[in-house]
């Protein structure tokens, strides 16, 4: 039996199932949702929750803000003067799959 499942029996968490990762990448436009708060209103508010590997220990939860987002999204106004594209400007309205690196054990 799966370990997830066995915790699942043990203690009453809302559990919900994603869709495959063919759904994610489908082309199809997604649907557009409103948003309608300000840059001032969310920039403390978290955009994200990323988790460390547990590499030195327990895997932590890093909350990535909608200001830390907004900094690398404005990168894109900085003039190239020139020089090499960065690679936010080179995945510009690209989609994108950035994986993790998973940690490895020296032996």
């Amino acid at each position: 039996m799966p370990v997830a499942r066995r915790v699942l029996e043990k203690i009453s968490i809302e559990q919900i199932t994603v869709p495959d990762q063919d759904y994610f990448l489908d082309e199809k436009p997604a649907k557009v949702i409103p948003y309608t708060k300000t840059f001032e209103e969310v920039k403390n508010d978290p955009f994200c929750i990323l988790h460390t590997s547990g590499s030195t220990g327990i895997p932590k939860p890093v909350p990535i803000t909608y200001g830390s987002y907004g900094s690398m999204d404005a990168q894109l106004l900085i003039p190239s003067l020139g020089y090499k594209p960065t690679f936010l400007t080179c995945v510009q309205d690209k989609r994108v799959f950035l994986p993790f690196q998973s940690s490895m054990q020296q032996v």
